[in-house]
């Protein structure tokens, strides 16, 4: 799944028309003038709107076969998202995660269990798992310290 930030994501869905708008593809895939006719918004408006959405990851489209005439290009949700704000008197924060981060820790304490009963296979897989997080670990330490490094 593509990194969302969090800050990009409350403002994204801070727009009515935009929730209406993964309100409804939610349910099921649609085309532009099908999003348009049920929130009754103009396509041009619907187009800038799944634009946005796109970009942002949240959404992504797909074209579809339809009996006559040419294909038609339908939205649907990308992955599943959850948003958890906290508002305290200590604290303030928004994390975002994913079905996807949630799934690879379920596929990892599975192979955890499989790898203690002496599961080869598991343990290789585990070690490359390590391997490709070690990976994005140093990019995301280079990247950060090149930032502090420019201040």
């Amino acid at each position: 799944m593509k990194i969302i930030d969090a800050e990009k994501i409350l403002e994204l869905i801070g727009n009515k028309t935009r929730r209406k708008i993964i309100e409804l593809i939610g349910k099921e895939p649609c085309f532009v003038s099908q999003i348009s006719q049920e929130l009754n918004v103009g396509q041009k408006a619907i187009i800038e709107h799944l634009k946005v959405l796109e970009e942002a990851g949240i959404v992504e489209s797909t074209f579809k076969r339809v009996q006559r005439g040419r294909p038609r290009k339908y939205y649907k949700i990308r992955d599943n998202i959850a948003i958890k704000v906290v508002i305290s008197k200590e604290d303030f924060r928004v994390e975002v995660s994913s079905d996807t981060e949630d799934e690879e820790m379920t596929r990892l304490k599975y192979l955890e269990k499989k790898a203690k009963n002496g599961n080869i296979e598991a343990i290789n897989e585990i070690k490359q798992l390590l391997e490709r997080y070690e990976t994005l670990r140093t990019e995301a330490l280079r990247i950060l310290n090149d930032i502090i490094n420019k201040k």
